[in-house]
């Protein structure tokens, strides 16, 4: 069972670091927009950077609304997916840009390191049953960054 003062000082750490990156990724793209816009060519890139906004948005209100055990019962795996499919959008969005323009070998290389780091987490949370959150971001990057990144974007 969840208490309720866990629930009190975890709910406004996640909404902060959730409009953090809400705030990242609208600087990112607004940024790319107005001095380098032909970075956003790419269809792939711009739709995993637009799609990363309203997936925290959504996260962080209903982070908000995680006051007590009915409202973690209710918000609570509806605020990780949605967290996390944001978060592995920006990391796209970032190993795209750079498999793109800098460097293909070293956007795979990044993608690899992802997808690494995400395996471990989720083996080390295989006994929780709570891997839905790892695998779903492996799942994302997998289809979404390390095959177009192989593709050449």
């Amino acid at each position: 069972m969840v208490k309720k003062e866990n629930i009190n000082k975890r709910s406004p750490m996640n909404v902060s670091i959730a409009s953090r990156l809400l705030g990242v990724s609208i600087t990112v793209f607004v940024l790319l927009l107005t001095l380098k816009s032909e970075l956003l060519e790419k269809d792939i890139i711009i739709l995993q950077l637009a799609l990363s906004m309203p997936l925290l948005l959504a996260s962080m209100i209903s982070n908000a609304k995680i006051v007590d055990t009915d409202s973690f019962k209710d918000y609570y795996l509806f605020n990780r997916l949605t967290n996390s499919a944001g978060i592995a959008l920006i990391f796209n969005t970032i190993g795209l840009l750079v498999a793109s323009h800098i460097s293909k070998i070293i956007g795979i290389v990044f993608f690899i390191l992802l997808l690494i780091l995400l395996s471990g987490l989720l083996y080390l949370d295989l006994n929780k049953r709570k891997i839905y959150n790892e695998l779903m971001m492996i799942l994302i990057v997998l289809v979404l960054g390390l095959l177009p990144a192989i593709m050449a974007v």
